[in-house]
């Protein structure tokens, strides 16, 4: 998660050590990392009770809602060009591998194919089938983001908590035609797709000899820098497209933002202006970061080189690196430390950091993808248990991807559409369900005893006069046979009808 944090978490970190919970203590000082555990260790636990309950690696509705997050498929279209999906869905809630979505208001969902590089999905150009996938992440959103939900006017404009955020989209996936992959499949898919290595990072200090130290912790370690930190490294989003061979740096894990007035190649700063003038640098890498009303998350449009100018405004520098949307107006921005190619080449970033990645599975990286590490500027000896990464693949974003349809597409332009939602029954639904069984059962062997009986009887009957052959009330023993067979086949009519709703319960 980005923010002015002293600590950040790797988003796969899962048990938090059987933690449940942050206690205080009298006198002591409250920490962010404090409030930060809490929320992980609750969030965590949440999921992971929603997987064990529902399902993990699913798109769950509750049964007595399913119109849900329901793709109404009349309305169901492909664009032959770009081979973007577009479909409504009703609103509703969704629990997505153990996540928790609202859908508010019923809207078009448009979305381009993504490559997912795995072999097993390679296909032939004239596929018609698609697999639509529900992808899940969680997020932090600042208050400058969501200025009137999350600012306080009464404190001055400033920023305090940020928010945790889940965050979805719909992605659409071209499958092999003649594969006939069901949803089951695709969730197999899924898993080896998530699983696929990506590239990794180390970070090193660098070697500084003997001689005089302005840092205490520089002549062990290597580290230059005075204050303490935390670093992040972010695969930077560019108009270069996929594989995005640049990455973006902080000093404070992406916390330093704003808002602005864009104007051309000049953003006036509105808020958070202070903050800027004190990071101690005069040169950024801006990204104007704007929610996407098209796919329902945030993500930025505008990426470029900044300064600051003497009205203490900043000044776009050179090309832009990413031009999405380069519209003026009110913006929201997050500016970062700077911006380099990624090299398998040792890298000098500063403070006698040193960085080297192994771009080996770099195509399997996506923008955003971070790293995270903390240093500091002391002598204590604890400083040396801080994790620097070693080769080390990405802390995040830690994606999740669930089937949620398969759509194909017929000659006649019409659409054959496979519904990968499953419904789940609460509780209180499943008690009452019980009860309801065990009713029917009990009605069910009361008949079945009542009617055993007449069977014999019947039977009985027909055997006799079979025997006598003679005829009792005018029926012949045919009809008396037929009579017993016919109970008998009522019988055996409610024990199957008693083996279904046992399968249906079971189920």
């Amino acid at each position: 998660m980005k923010g002015d944090t002293t600590r950040s978490y790797s988003e796969k970190k899962t048990n938090f050590d059987n933690f449940v919970g942050v206690l205080h203590q009298q006198g002591r000082v409250l920490l962010d990392r404090d409030w930060n555990d809490q929320i992980y260790i609750v969030t965590n636990w949440q999921v992971q009770a929603a997987r064990d309950i529902i399902g993990a690696g699913v798109a769950a509705i509750p049964e007595i809602e399913f119109q849900n997050f329901k793709i109404q498929e009349e309305t169901i279209s492909i664009d032959e060009e770009s081979e973007g999906i577009s479909f409504n869905i009703t609103p509703g809630r969704l629990w997505a591998d153990g996540f928790l979505l609202y859908l508010e208001d019923q809207k078009g969902v448009k979305q381009k194919r993504i490559a997912l590089k795995h072999q097993l999905f390679k296909h032939s150009e004239d596929s018609s089938r698609y697999a639509i996938l529900l992808e899940v992440w969680q997020e932090s959103i600042n208050g400058f983001q969501m200025p009137n939900d999350l600012i306080e006017p009464a404190l001055g404009g400033v920023d305090t908590t940020q928010r945790l955020q889940t965050a979805f989209t719909f992605r659409s996936l071209k499958l092999r035609s003649k594969a006939n992959d069901t949803c089951e499949d695709i969730r197999d898919h899924i898993k080896k797709i998530l699983d696929a290595k990506k590239s990794t990072l180390t970070v090193t200090f660098e070697s500084t000899g003997g001689g005089h130290h302005e840092s205490p912790m520089e002549e062990w370690s290597g580290y230059t820098g005075l204050e303490h930190a935390l670093y992040r490294i972010e695969v930077a989003d560019t108009d270069k497209g996929s594989p995005h061979n640049l990455f973006k740096w902080s000093r404070c894990n992406g916390g330093l933002v704003g808002r602005g007035k864009k104007d051309g190649d000049t953003i006036k700063i509105t808020a958070n202006r202070q903050a800027i003038l004190g990071s101690g640098s005069t040169k950024f890498y801006l990204e104007i970061i704007k929610h996407n009303e098209k796919y329902g998350f945030w993500g930025p449009t505008y990426g470029a080189t900044v300064e600051l100018t003497p009205e203490n405004d900043l000044e776009v520098k050179g090309t832009p690196y990413l031009t999405k949307e380069v519209s003026n107006g009110d913006v929201f921005f997050r500016l970062w430390d700077g911006i380099f190619p990624v090299s398998d080449d040792l890298t000098l970033l500063e403070n006698g950091i040193c960085l080297q990645f192994d771009t080996l599975n770099w195509g399997n990286m996506r923008p955003g993808d971070y790293w995270t590490f903390p240093v500091r500027a002391t002598s204590i000896p604890l400083v040396e248990s801080v994790e620097l990464p070693k080769a080390k693949e990405p802390d995040g974003v830690n994606y999740h991807l669930v089937p949620f349809a398969i759509i194909s597409r017929n000659n006649n332009e019409t659409f054959d559409f496979t519904d990968c939602r499953i419904p789940f029954r609460s509780l209180a639904n499943s008690r009452k369900s019980d009860e309801e069984y065990e009713t029917q059962k009990k009605r069910v062997t009361l008949y079945h005893n009542l009617l055993e009986v007449p069977v014999l009887v019947l039977l009985f009957i027909g055997i006799i006069t079979a025997v006598l052959n003679v005829t009792v009330t005018g029926f012949t023993p045919i009809v008396w046979f037929l009579l017993s067979f016919w109970c008998v086949m009522v019988i055996i009519c409610m024990e199957i009808t008693m083996i279904r709703a046992a399968l249906e319960r079971k189920k």
